[in-house]
């Protein structure tokens, strides 16, 4: 008997070990280079701008997949696509990511995502969080500024083709709070607009 509790408590332990590793794996696929679908569970980087982990089962070899190596995944509900060239968040020096992970938060003419970037090494990391603006087939990436003189500036010009819009982030009425707001009134605006140009 006093061997056999040893082993039991052994087999509870490796057995809870087990779960809590798969615990942060959840269902999910991702979408390679090439536009074909990968199914399993995936787990998230630490950052947006860290790899993805992949397993087709649990029992399968785990594959990392960065940024740069595949079109997007999608985790639970979720979906991530792949994101390049954006300000660093409250960079003074106008620094750039390259590439990362960014969560899709509305679609359309206008598309919000949500990124967060984890900088810095060992106990110096840092998460900063932003949103991200896309505008139609444009593959450039506009960051959402926080600080209220810069918002104005940059989301004015963003979304000069909708001037009533333009104008109320110029005089302040509509502000960073308002951002997923301002990206359905605009999809919305432009949605009417290209039904009713169809004939």
């Amino acid at each position: 008997m006093k061997v056999f509790i040893p082993l039991v408590l052994f087999f509870v332990f490796v057995i809870r070990c087990e779960a809590q590793l798969f615990a942060s794996y959840k269902q999910g696929y991702y979408i390679d280079a090439n536009g074909s679908v990968h199914q399993g569970l995936i787990k998230a980087g630490a950052g947006d701008n860290f790899p993805i982990k992949f397993k087709e089962t649990k029992e399968s070899k785990m594959l990392k997949c960065k940024p740069d190596d595949i079109a997007g995944y999608v985790i639970d509900k979720d979906s991530f696509a792949v994101v390049r060239n954006f300000e660093v968040p409250y960079s003074l020096t106008g620094a750039i990511i390259d590439v990362a992970f960014a969560k899709v938060i509305k679609v359309g003419r206008v598309t919000l995502y949500q990124n967060t970037v984890l900088l810095g090494a060992g106990n110096t990391q840092v998460s900063m969080e932003s949103y991200l603006l896309k505008k139609g087939n444009n593959l450039d990436i506009v960051r959402v500024p926080t600080g209220p003189g810069r918002f104005k500036k940059r989301l004015s010009e963003f979304f000069s083709d909708f001037p009533k819009m333009s104008q109320q982030i110029e005089n302040g009425t509509l502000t960073y709070d308002y951002i997923l707001i301002m990206v359905d009134n605009y999809n919305k605006e432009f949605s009417t607009k290209t039904s009713s140009a169809t004939p």
